[in-house]
């Protein structure tokens, strides 16, 4: 995801009649990144920016849980792959890795 900032730049590259390539090369941002703002408007790249601040978290529902498994040990105990673990072993299955609740923890 690239800032409002960067967004105006490849905007205003485009509107001085710059392709994908040499607003790549000018910003120094890949052309699949550019490819993808070049032909937004403004109002979808707020629609996107929205969409991504909202977006649910997969393991919400299991806050307090985690929450209370944090609290019940004593700080720096409890890694965040020992408490993934735990939650496997209660839930069965998650809905995520443990990469994706690594992430959520942090």
């Amino acid at each position: 995801m690239v800032t409002m900032i960067v967004y105006k730049r490849i905007q205003n590259c485009k509107r001085q009649g710059m392709n994908i390539s040499e607003v790549s090369r000018a910003l120094e941002l890949s052309r699949n990144s550019v490819r993808k703002y070049y032909s937004m408007t403004e109002q979808e790249y707020r629609k996107y920016l929205f969409k991504l601040s909202t977006r649910g978290r997969r393991f919400e529902r299991f806050r307090r849980e985690i929450t209370e498994l944090y609290a019940a040990n004593p700080p720096g105990t409890v890694t965040a792959a020992s408490a993934y673990d735990v939650l496997e072993e209660r839930h069965k299955s998650l809905p995520g890795n443990e990469r994706t609740f690594r992430n959520y923890i942090r």
